[in-house]
């Protein structure tokens, strides 16, 4: 019995480190309660957001999700008529995701990270472009998606929006929810 309870006990812990280790543990639940309405989640979230950016600027992870919460707002903003706010607000977002991207690249972790991770980062950024309108910049990010994750929903959904920019299929939220 003493080494089932001792195998449990470090399955256990080795869950607890990595969800401390995975910054979106820690920040997807209110986030997507925040654009599901909760404001006071999105909040919470924009704030974890910050403050880790404030301890680290070079933080990918919390870079790209400072950026969807952006496009979030950019969202409403021009829903409510505030396009000059709507398009600063996507600039900043697409900023920061291309930061991450810049970033990721740049350490070893990018050819670690999971499709997942890749495809939802490159996947907003090419959406991103493609709501504004610049299809240039989204088919780099498109051929990527195609490219890095052969074989995937990813790299499938990136060829038909390379195809037709108006096509729709999600280029993003590919099995996380």
């Amino acid at each position: 019995m003493r080494p089932l309870a001792a195998l449990v006990l470090a399955l256990t812990l080795s869950f607890a480190v990595l969800a401390q280790q995975r910054f979106d543990f820690k920040v997807r639940e209110d986030m997507f309660a925040g654009m599901d309405g909760d404001t006071a989640a999105f909040d919470r979230a924009m704030k974890l957001i910050a403050e880790t950016l404030a301890a680290d600027p070079n933080h990918a992870e919390a870079l790209v999700w400072r950026g969807d919460g952006r496009l979030f707002l950019a969202g409403q903003a021009f829903q409510r008529g505030a396009f000059r706010e709507g398009q600063t607000l996507s600039a900043e977002g697409l900023a920061d995701m291309e930061r991450a991207v810049a970033l990721a690249a740049s350490q070893p972790r990018w050819n670690r990270m999971g499709e997942h991770g890749r495809g939802e980062l490159l996947g907003a950024l090419a959406d991103g472009w493609l709501t504004l309108g610049e299809t240039a910049k989204a088919n780099a990010y498109l051929d990527r998606m195609t490219g890095e994750l052969p074989g995937t929903a990813y790299a499938k959904n990136a060829a038909t929006r390379r195809a037709d920019p108006a096509a729709k299929v999600p280029l993003t939220c590919l099995g996380c929810h």
